[in-house]
């Protein structure tokens, strides 16, 4: 029988130890304190401008004052974001799919570089596409990479 480990055991790893510490320290400083409505002002004020650095808007001349106002720059914020991370990350990926479907579909030479020892050369290369270094291919291996082609 598998049996998941412990989180809180005697040895936990050092993230989770960590993130548990945090945690732990967190809620003690909030518990030692009355309930303050500033507090939370504060908290959701850090989280605004934690939200305006990650997503590199800037902090510029003119920003929202109230709470509302923040809250909606702060989704547009996000929305922003995602409209151009987001599909700039699937086109990216799918070209990068296409370039290596190109790349096998060519054949190469069943030769390494005499220099580098890498390989996936063109047929008819006369150089290491890697270092420069000359290809002593012979003819035979050469006519039979072609043939196979």
């Amino acid at each position: 029988m598998i049996t998941k480990p412990n989180p809180l055991s005697e040895h936990p790893e050092p993230a989770l130890q960590s993130r548990l510490e945090t945690i732990i320290f967190g809620t003690g400083t909030l518990a030692g304190r009355r309930f303050d409505m500033t507090l939370i002002a504060a908290i959701l004020l850090s989280i605004y401008w934690a939200m305006v650095t990650i997503t590199t808007v800037g902090y510029g001349d003119l920003l929202p004052q109230t709470g509302v106002g923040r809250f909606v720059a702060g989704f547009g914020m996000l929305v922003g974001y995602s409209i151009i991370a987001v599909p700039t990350a699937i086109i990216t990926r799918k070209l990068w799919e296409r370039i290596n479907e190109q790349q096998a579909a060519q054949p190469t030479l069943p030769w390494n570089c005499p220099v580098c020892a890498k390989q996936g050369h063109a047929l008819a290369a006369l150089f290491c596409q890697h270092c420069g270094a000359e290809l002593d291919v012979p003819s035979d291996i050469r006519e039979r990479a072609q043939r196979d082609a």
